[in-house]
């Protein structure tokens, strides 16, 4: 599987590597706005169109939004598609899985127990990385979905959990197996409320309130509902009332307490 890209965004994304490429860190988004424009690009027109799991944050998303001082990092898939970056994808293929390995050789116990935590120490110690590489590794996986869990730490010394999901990477050791199996983030599609599936506080519902004189499919009104129903309908809004409902509260109270005391 290959990331199909424009050369407006291939350029795009070698500007936002090429710091973090080599030993920085992932610039910040006024950096990557003035390089893009030297280069006679804007920055929304790029990031327009551009593919799903690339970037992070992720433009394709609706809950984008960057400040001039937020950085914006790349993803596997993103630097996949940038010059040089074959030994930052190679490193993060062999930690991958060593990862896998660590995982699928841990053997919990029948009740209790802790989580597989691993970080800085078990690939420097167990891996053979250096205090660099072991950093870089940080970096790497910090917007990949589905390889890492929960923890925390900072580049120089970082812990996270090892959870079964690891296993989806099994065997991956090429990046075109990567992003075959990848996890690619997804909006949050905004649900859309049908009222008349709410139930009135009241003993009938909003439901049968709706839809009473609601015209049908041919247009015309639906036939008018028997006289009990629409009195029920009026009893039903009153009831819903704050200042009425307050009133009957008040008056329940009282003859609970009337019933309870006496006079």
């Amino acid at each position: 599987m290959n990331v199909d890209l424009t050369d407006g965004q291939r350029v795009a994304l070698n500007l936002v590597y090429e710091p973090f490429r080599d030993g920085g860190d992932w610039p910040q988004q006024r950096y990557v706005e003035k390089a893009l424009r030297r280069h006679g690009l804007g920055l929304d027109s790029v990031f327009e169109g551009m593919p799903r799991g690339l970037m992070a944050p992720d433009p394709t998303l609706t809950q984008f939004y960057v400040r001039p001082e937020d950085p914006i990092a790349l993803t596997i898939a993103g630097m996949s598609g940038c010059s040089g970056s074959g030994a930052d994808i190679e490193l993060f293929l062999r930690s991958l899985q060593f990862f896998v390995s660590l995982e699928d050789s841990y053997s919990p116990p029948p009740t209790g127990g802790q989580p597989l935590y691993v970080g800085t120490a078990e690939l420097v110690n167990d891996l053979g990385l250096t205090q660099a590489q072991a950093a870089r590794v940080y970096r790497l996986t910090r917007h990949e979905i589905g390889v890492l869990g929960g923890g925390g730490g900072n580049p120089d010394n970082w812990q996270f959990e090892l959870t079964p999901e690891i296993q989806r990477f099994a065997g991956v050791t090429t990046i075109e197996r990567y992003l075959e199996v990848r996890v690619v983030p997804q909006p949050y599609p905004p649900k859309a409320i049908d009222l008349r599936t709410l139930v009135s506080p009241s003993p009938f519902s909003v439901q049968a309130a709706m839809t009473l004189d609601l015209p049908g499919e041919d247009g015309i009104p639906n036939a008018s509902p028997p006289v009990r129903w629409r009195r029920l309908r009026i009893v039903n809004r009153a009831l819903e009332h704050p200042l009425i409902s307050g009133i009957l509260a008040a008056i329940i109270a009282g003859i609970i307490l009337t019933a309870i005391f006496g006079h």
